[in-house]
């Protein structure tokens, strides 16, 4: 295993995205095997590009629901790589799962569907849009325990709130003439 600090250490790559690569990891102090999502080293100088990388860490962090992958930490290499450990999750994509099995029953398909609304309202519970949700984005623990992952482009709506502020409802005019 590949040292990435003194409190982890990288294992095979399990998943690649349009930034990052997650690996199969170990947590030192803990004794326990971890996933961490790593910032391909050519986006290491790309400001907003670590922001982003940085702001799903964050977002993450803010939810702890049996239906969002639970993120543990976040962290920078020595080399200047930033790095996010998560749970270590066993199972497959929906994407995976659909491609493998075909259409879902119906009953299969709403015991999915009410776990990932779920996990989506916890997400809107704290004022996160997820922005990305598609079969790629759910992870199915043991056939059927639904996890969301990858809220990199989610939104905080505080944030969109205040770029975009609604005005303040005025009173109407009175009218002449009442009392």
């Amino acid at each position: 295993m590949e040292e990435l600090t003194e409190r982890y250490r990288l294992g095979p790559c399990i998943g690649r995205g349009g930034v990052g690569e997650v690996y199969r990891g170990w947590q030192v102090a803990l004794d326990r095997a971890v996933a961490i999502k790593v910032l391909r080293a050519e986006y290491t100088r790309h400001r907003a590009t670590v922001l982003r990388f940085e702001r799903e860490a964050r977002t993450l962090s803010m939810l702890n629901h049996p239906n969002v992958v639970t993120v543990i930490d976040v962290g920078e290499a020595a080399d200047g790589r930033r790095f996010v450990v998560m749970e270590l999750l066993e199972g497959e994509t929906l994407a995976a799962h659909l491609d493998r099995r075909g259409p879902l029953p119906l009953d299969e398909a709403l015991h999915l569907a009410r776990q990932i609304v779920r996990g989506m309202a916890a997400g809107q519970g704290v004022g996160l849009v997820h922005r990305d949700l598609k079969p790629d984005n759910i992870f199915l623990v043991d056939g059927d325990h639904v996890k969301i992952l990858d809220f990199g482009l989610a939104t905080l709506l505080e944030a969109r709130a205040a770029a975009n502020p609604t005005p303040t409802p005025v009173d109407p005019p009175e009218e002449a003439g009442a009392p």
